[in-house]
Formats: structure tokens, C-alpha cells, sequence
């Protein structure tokens, strides 16, 4: 599968992808089943995001990553939904030096408008 950016913009740019695109309308299903671990987030992203700022964006809520538990172990699983969202979030945070919490209100309103587009 050939990785591709997550912006607004390449939406539809999943020719190579197994899945259908997140504009198709089977994409709320898929973006339900396939997750991802925080090393596969940080690869698709990029965008300076690293293990601590992951963390830290999920400390403070704003990513709400599914979580299982295996013995004493907690694994945290990344939707195609979250990584979405959190791309948007370092476009304006880095791009446009807007605050963490501001940034994903802001891609969060998005990623809504383009699910209502799609409905």
C-alpha cells in the first residue's frame, strides 16, 4: 500500500489502498475496524509528531485512542478517524503556530463537515 498524506485535500487519493477511501460511504465501517498502533500514526503523519506529543495529546483528550488490555499491558489503537484529525491538528499547529486545543476543534469541525458531505 502506498502511504499517502492525510490533508483535506487528498481525501480521495487512496487508489492503492485495500480500503475504501474515507470519501466512499462504506468508509465510517472501515474507519470503525482498522486501527493502528502510535509507531504506525507517527509514520502516516509525520509532520514532527513524536512519541511524547502523541502522549501528550492524548493525556489532555483531544485523541481518544481504543484501548486493550493484555496481562498487565495497555495497548492503544489509533482509527483511520484519529489520524485524520491529528493530521489536520499538526498542519495547524505547525503551519500556523495555532494552539494544540484549537487546532483539534478545528479539525474535528472538519472531519464532521466531511461526514455530513458524505451522508
Amino acid at each position: 500500500m502506498r502511504e499517502v498524506g492525510l490533508g483535506y485535500q487528498n481525501l480521495t487519493n487512496f487508489e492503492t489502498s485495500s480500503q475504501p477511501s474515507p470519501t466512499s460511504p462504506e468508509s465510517s465501517e472501515c474507519m470503525a475496524k482498522r486501527t493502528y498502533t502510535p509507531g504506525e500514526v507517527i509514520k502516516r503523519v509525520g509532520k514532527g509528531l513524536n512519541r511524547d506529543k502523541l502522549a501528550y495529546f492524548v493525556r489532555e483528550g483531544y485523541l481518544q485512542p481504543q484501548t486493550e488490555q493484555r496481562g498487565e499491558q495497555t495497548y492503544k489503537f489509533y482509527r483511520e478517524s484519529d489520524i485524520w484529525i491529528l493530521d489536520r491538528a499538526m498542519t495547524y499547529i505547525e503551519k500556523y503556530q495555532t494552539r494544540p486545543r484549537a487546532a483539534f476543534e478545528k479539525a474535528r469541525k472538519e472531519y464532521e463537515q466531511v461526514e455530513l458531505e458524505l451522508k
